[in-house]
């Protein structure tokens, strides 16, 4: 469990963000087969029947149109639900995307794959577009499991659309939205 509880310049808290994390058991890890080596040299005849020696290689088709493949994000946390609080065994309760007026603490709940723990989670909150909460705190659970995260503001959350972005080492994993009436 990480807590943390920025302050405002004067010193005092304004607010309290909470990540919790339960690993599961281990898993096995999968291996990745070693590149197989190009093959040797072959020897071609050019102009004016002269030996030359030119590596092997796969050719490269010059198309204009074409994009390479961007290189996907590895994402090692996948969003799972939004609640309200806990009970007493840890399950979230009042799960949805729609929350009344006065509800003081949203949970967002997401899982975790392959975490090391020199990983940052940052979790953005955003209320109409706003930039309303930041937090960035180191991961301290290695492995896989179950986590979440929560925000809670001083006299609660104020009505409006929220978006919770959450990236791990500043390369973004999900987005959860939700909304308060």
């Amino acid at each position: 469990t990480a807590t943390a509880t920025p302050t405002s310049p004067s010193g005092t808290a304004t607010s309290t963000a909470t990540v919790t994390a339960t690993p599961s058991p281990s898993q096995t890890p999968t291996r990745t087969p070693s590149p197989t080596p190009s093959p040797s040299p072959t020897k071609i005849l050019g102009a004016l029947n002269s030996p030359i020696t030119t590596p092997s290689q796969t050719p490269i088709a010059i198309n204009a149109n074409t994009t390479p493949a961007p290189t996907p994000i590895p994402k090692n946390l996948n969003f799972r639900a939004i609640g309200t609080g806990t009970d007493a065994n840890g399950a979230v309760t009042g799960i949805g995307t729609e929350f009344v007026r006065g509800t003081q603490k949203v949970i967002i709940v997401f899982d975790f794959q392959n975490m090391a723990n020199d990983a940052y989670i940052q979790h953005t909150w955003f209320r109409e577009g706003v930039n309303v909460y930041f937090d960035r705190l180191q991961w301290t659970t290695p492995g896989s499991g179950l986590a979440s995260m929560s925000w809670t503001p001083d006299g609660g959350l104020i009505p409006g659309l929220y978006e919770v972005r959450v990236s791990m080492n500043d390369q973004p994993q999900f987005v959860a939205n939700f909304l308060i009436r």
